[in-house]
């Protein structure tokens, strides 16, 4: 649920997760604070049987958590004394009915057909609360293996020219935007981000990408595109030149990654910021990014 549909509930349902929290919203709830208060509501109203699920490697997470009244089950990607957790390539968990004091193997993390830390994330919560629910080991690892992305989530949209192009339209955050660029991995060489402008930092965006020398040219959409070429400018260093080109529309972002993409890298869209102003929502920007590159 997002944090717009809890800001008003007065209720929690039995079983929650809670995902990583970021600053996201700033321009509705006014704060993080805020923000993660309305998030936190789904799980604040549940009685001492209530089951929570949640992602123990974020601060903000383990703060809201301290005071839930119900059952907690953190996962993590690294953390070994979390319910859930990776070890040795796999997906472990303490909630299996074998596993007893030890952690069970439930599939390995090299068998998930989905890209990124994020994703892989996704599929620890999921595993972790399937788990908790008696849904056998087997049945979670066919499950997860079988499972196929949605559009616009670091979605391979086509090959033209030598130059692959993805489609991560639903990156609405700096951080979502950080996941795809390291799925991808060093190919990454033209990145498509910026649109409407809700009052999130980017400072730490701007240290990242100055710190992936692959990504040498960004086509930004403004408001948020001007704030995070100012961002990126600021961790530079000397002699670092990146290309940088700031557009209105689609057809100007797709003719100058088609002009400015090498044959065997790639061009990610992956906006860290929302769609509003210049598309209808990002279904729509992601239907641009395809239409006006001649792929769908």
């Amino acid at each position: 649920m997002s944090s717009y549909q809890l800001e008003d509930a007065v209720g929690s349902p039995k079983f929650a997760i809670l995902l990583g929290l970021a600053s996201e919203h700033l321009d509705r709830h006014g704060s993080f604070d805020a923000y993660a208060a309305a998030k936190s509501r789904i799980f604040m109203a549940q009685d001492e049987d209530g089951v929570l699920v949640y992602d123990q490697d974020t601060e903000a997470n383990r703060r809201l958590v301290a005071g839930a009244p119900g059952r907690t089950f953190g996962f993590s990607v690294a953390d070994e004394a979390a319910t859930s957790f990776i070890r040795d390539g796999e997906i472990v968990s303490r909630t299996s009915r074998s596993a007893g004091p030890e952690a069970a193997a439930i599939l390995r993390v090299d068998e998930i057909p989905l890209l990124g830390t994020g994703n892989l994330r996704n599929v620890l919560a999921a595993t972790t609360m399937a788990l908790l629910l008696d849904v056998p080991a087997a049945d979670i690892r066919a499950a997860v293996m079988d499972f196929r992305a949605l559009p616009h989530r670091i979605e391979f949209v086509g090959e033209r020219g030598g130059v692959r192009y993805y489609d991560d339209s639903i990156a609405t955050i700096p951080e979502a935007a950080i996941n795809a660029i390291d799925a991808l991995g060093t190919d990454v060489a033209t990145l498509i981000a910026g649109g409407y402008d809700r009052g999130i930092d980017f400072e730490a965006f701007g240290a990242y990408l100055a710190g992936r020398p692959h990504v040498r040219t960004l086509i930004l959409f403004d408001p948020s595109g001007i704030r995070i070429d100012e961002a990126l400018r600021r961790h530079l260093g000397a002699g670092d030149r990146r290309t940088i080109f700031h557009v209105t529309t689609m057809e100007e972002a797709a003719a100058l990654a088609r002009t400015h993409t090498l044959p065997g890298r790639i061009c990610l869209m992956s906006p860290a910021s929302a769609s509003f102003g210049t598309f209808e929502d990002y279904r729509d920007r992601g239907r641009q990014f395809r239409e006006r590159l001649g792929l769908g």
